[in-house]
């Protein structure tokens, strides 16, 4: 068998025929049944009937009962599915100064066709539009269908291309998709493996009943006339075409020929038909459109997407804080203050260690510790969390610079006030006096970078469960205009165990403000991170559970002024928090989060704890706002259990939800001991 390939391409606007004009007969109506009829351009109504003529101009409509099929003058076959409605605005031959033309516009519904003469010599004179894309098409067998939010093609014989505004695709011959579905004119046109479901309707009228079959087979048709149509089944003027047809598999943009490449077509037009398998193994295929994605992802992402982020903790060694460690100190007393600043990278901060306190190490820390404290100052009452935090280990002054990156220096500089090059000495930033020069730094620093463990993006609905699209920057404006194929797509394993929990009415208004779960993949069952849109096995496993979370973002209007989330000292209800950690079972949790919107600024506190075996997690945390979104700058505190002490260092994050009637704030956390032994992971809602 031989396959023909023509391509489809986007037609302009239909050409509306005058009304006065005389309309010329285009073919024959060889089969009705039910409620159908034709609307001339001046919409008026006529009752179709087998043996009707069909006119240039026309609209066929068909009821919820009704069904049509059309043998047009070029011997094209079209069959009219249940409630559509397909407009023929031109269907004739090159006539004086007219060229050769077929423009059909499918307005409703679906048909199914195999195309006749018409467009054989000029493959650009046959057209047909849809409300989401349009189809040209020679030689070929093929259906569409509008399910009203979708359109959906079918190609039996033959080949076809799609195109709209957003792209184009090749269906059947040697493109391994044999179905398509397209969204809207701006949607891409996602090739399928399997016919879509409104394919899969059989047309309903197969065949006359017998009191028409009878009837309209009587002595009325002459018999040197004879109708070659008698008694013919719709079904039948397809199937035999369609027997050896298998679906695809791949898709092959760019072995396809140009729109035009008149020689190529040619010679594709005579091409035996190619083995798929033989084909795919000599090429390397690689679609054009996201192969990661369903047509209704697609059109989620599109229409309504729906904003969240996942949990991921899925990296819990190497979290550290910048350490630097001062030579060992020395008491000394002093006639006055002394002051001086301490930088760390960008941060430089004024301090002023009192007279009383030179004497002691801690009280020096103290003193350290209170002025970089009063320059950060508080957000509705709640001590930002400093990025320096200075203490004593073994006699010696120890900064840890929790917002710290590598190779940065610990620099102090100005230093001033009575006995300073004593003061300095003290504290081991000189061998003695007088080789005191006020600048001092500590190299050779070793960091491992704080992880995010929560990511933001959008949540779609996948075959198992919801999946996570991520942008660059974690954007969630990244679909404000129009669907974009996205960095990565998290997905869950069927596998393994997932947990939807309790919504949670943030505005109080009795919906649910916040939906979320536990996904818990593991190394038996890992999950999927999909990074090209072109190749869906090219994709990391993530041996790890995560949490998810969908709200809906703050609006504007609502961020506005200083806000108090939550309140360290009161433990949250269990429904408004999920968390595991590494040291056992978490039974509380509390959290603040003091937000100033007007400066884009936030910091608070989180607490997990398990009183009945010892466990005390306390973590302070800062950063800033992007929207409705907060990023942490950086988080660290303590661990406490019954076996020792650990610093702690991590990151929380999350997204303010609700509505100006009520506020939340929905956040995920990772934290990790810095001496990589324990971590813990959760989420949790805080409310204004």
């Amino acid at each position: 068998m031989t396959i023909r390939l023509w391509h489809l391409c986007l037609a302009g606007l239909l050409m509306a025929l005058p009304a006065t004009q005389v309309m010329a007969n285009i073919g024959t109506i060889i089969i009705a049944k039910g409620e159908v009829y034709a609307l001339d351009t001046a919409q008026k109504s006529r009752a179709l009937e087998r043996r009707s003529a069909v006119l240039e101009g026309d609209t066929l409509v068909t009821g919820a009962n009704g069904e049509i099929q059309v043998r047009f003058n070029d011997n094209a076959i079209l069959a009219l599915r249940a409630g559509s409605r397909l407009k023929i605005s031109e269907y004739h031959g090159a006539l004086n100064d007219r060229p050769e033309q077929v423009l059909m516009e499918l307005l409703s519904g679906g048909f199914r066709t195999i195309t006749g003469t018409l467009g054989k010599s000029d493959k650009e004179a046959y057209q047909i539009r849809t409300p989401k894309a349009s189809i040209g098409i020679r030689g070929t067998n093929y259906e569409a269908v509008l399910t009203g939010a979708d359109l959906v093609i079918g190609v039996y014989q033959g080949g076809i291309r799609l195109e709209n505004e957003l792209g184009s695709l090749n269906l059947g011959l040697d493109s391994p998709f044999s179905f398509a579905q397209v969204a809207g004119p701006q949607a891409p046109i996602q090739g399928q493996l399997e016919a879509p479901k409104a394919l899969s309707t059989p047309l309903s009228t197969l065949a006359l009943t017998a009191i028409d079959k009878a009837k309209d087979d009587a002595p009325e048709q002459p018999a040197s006339s004879p109708d070659p149509d008698a008694g013919l089944l719709i079904e039948s003027l397809f199937d035999d075409l369609t027997d050896d047809l298998e679906p695809a598999t791949t898709l092959l943009a760019e072995a396809l020929p140009a729109a035009n490449d008149d020689a190529q077509l040619a010679r594709q037009e005579d091409a035996p038909e190619l083995d798929v398998n033989e084909f795919s193994a000599q090429f390397d295929l690689a679609a054009l459109q996201d192969v990661r994605l369903t047509q209704t992802q697609i059109r989620d992402l599109s229409e309504n997407p729906n904003v969240g982020f996942v949990v991921l903790n899925d990296q819990t060694t190497g979290y550290s804080t910048a350490r630097y460690s001062l030579a060992p100190f020395l008491a000394t007393t002093l006639s006055e203050d002394v002051s001086f600043d301490i930088s760390l990278g960008t941060l430089t901060f004024a301090v002023t260690v009192s007279q009383s306190s030179a004497g002691n190490i801690n009280a020096v820390a103290s003193d350290i510790n209170a002025s970089i404290q009063s320059v950060l100052g508080q957000i509705d009452g709640v001590p930002i969390a400093a990025p320096i935090v200075v203490s004593q280990e073994a006699g010696k002054l120890i900064f840890d610079g929790v917002s710290g990156d590598s190779g940065e220096f610990l620099v102090i500089t100005n230093l001033s006030g009575g006995d300073v090059q004593t003061f300095a000495a003290s504290l081991g930033l000189c061998s003695n006096a007088s080789n005191c020069t006020g600048t001092y730094d500590k190299g050779g620093v070793t960091i491992g970078q704080v992880k995010h463990a929560t990511r933001f993006g959008y949540l779609i609905e996948g075959e198992a469960g919801p999946e996570l699209v991520s942008f660059n920057n974690e954007q969630i404006g990244a679909l404000q205009g129009g669907f974009a194929s996205p960095v990565s797509i998290l997905r869950g394993n069927p596998n393994a165990t997932r947990v939807d929990f309790i919504g949670v009415d943030v505005d109080g208004d009795g919906g649910s403000d916040i939906d979320w779960g536990e996904w818990n993949n593991s190394a038996a069952n890992p999950a999927l991170l999909l990074k090209d849109a072109k190749n869906i096995e090219n994709a990391d496993t993530v041996a790890a559970p995560f949490y998810y979370v969908s709200a809906m973002p703050a609006p504007a209007a609502s961020r506005v002024g200083i806000k108090t989330f939550g309140d360290s000292s009161v433990e949250l209800d269990t429904a408004q928090w999920h968390a595991n950690a590494s040291t056992g079972q978490i039974l509380t949790l509390s959290a603040q989060l003091a937000v100033n919107f007007g400066t884009a600024e936030a910091d608070g506190s989180l607490s997990l704890a398990n009183a009945a075996d010892g466990t005390f997690w306390d973590v302070s945390y800062v950063g800033q706002l992007r929207g409705a979104q907060f990023f942490s700058d950086y988080g660290y505190g303590t661990l406490e259990t019954a076996t020792g002490n650990h610093s702690v260092a991590g990151q929380v994050d999350g997204l303010f939800t609700g509505s100006a009637t009520g506020m939340g704030f929905v956040g995920g956390f990772g934290l990790q001991t810095t001496d990589d032994v324990h971590n813990a992971q959760g989420v949790f809602v805080i409310k204004n």
